[in-house]
């Protein structure tokens, strides 16, 4: 049953030494959304102990909504540590992933982040978050097309953006009709989604 669990696996381009992966995890290691030494000990442990991938724990791609203790990538003053802690991993025969996130609801634990919800959203009887306009919502899918090229070339975390792209009209359920459309600071990898 578990006969291929420590052998090596390709996909695409990306070879890991067995196919053991370490999904993301929110350590809330950090309290200015920077990579710290606590993060880089902590999966450097873990690619030691045998995790041939570690998806790094959720990280803002959206600076207004991105909250003091998760990791961000919405600007790239948080590159260098990202890529420390990439190097890292690397070093102990590890790769590196991370996950792209846009906290919605989450981030009410930071009263400094904005709450961003797709849809007016009742938490309590009279209560009512409501939904984000269609400009704010391409304002973050830009923010994930952006932060998808800053990880792929500068981080060395490998994502396709039309996935992206495809993935994020279902999410907004036709409340957008294009991604990446929207801003030419998205240069020079638009998703063709052929519409």
């Amino acid at each position: 049953m578990f006969d291929k669990l420590f052998t090596p696996i390709t996909i695409k381009d990306m070879t890991l030494r067995n196919r053991i992966i370490m999904p993301a995890m929110g350590t809330r290691f950090t309290e200015d959304r920077f990579v710290n030494e606590k993060h880089i000990a902590y999966h450097v442990a873990r690619a030691r102990g045998g995790s041939a991938l570690n998806i790094v724990e959720v990280s803002s791609v959206h600076a207004l909504s991105a909250p003091k203790m998760f990791l961000s990538i919405a600007e790239d003053k948080y590159i260098p540590k990202l890529k420390e802690l990439t190097d890292a991993i690397h070093a102990e025969g590890g790769k590196a992933g991370i996950q792209l996130w846009q906290g919605g609801l989450a981030v009410g634990m930071d009263q400094t982040a904005m709450i961003l919800l797709s849809s007016d959203t009742e938490l309590a009887p009279g209560f009512t978050v409501p939904g984000i306009s269609k400009e704010m919502i391409a304002e973050v899918v830009d923010c994930y097309g952006k932060t998808a090229v800053m990880q792929a070339h500068s981080v060395g975390m490998h994502i396709h953006r039309k996935e992206i792209a495809e993935a994020l009209m279902k999410v907004c359920e036709g409340r957008i009709e294009n991604v990446f459309y929207k801003s030419e600071t998205t240069l020079p990898y638009k998703a063709d989604l052929g519409q």
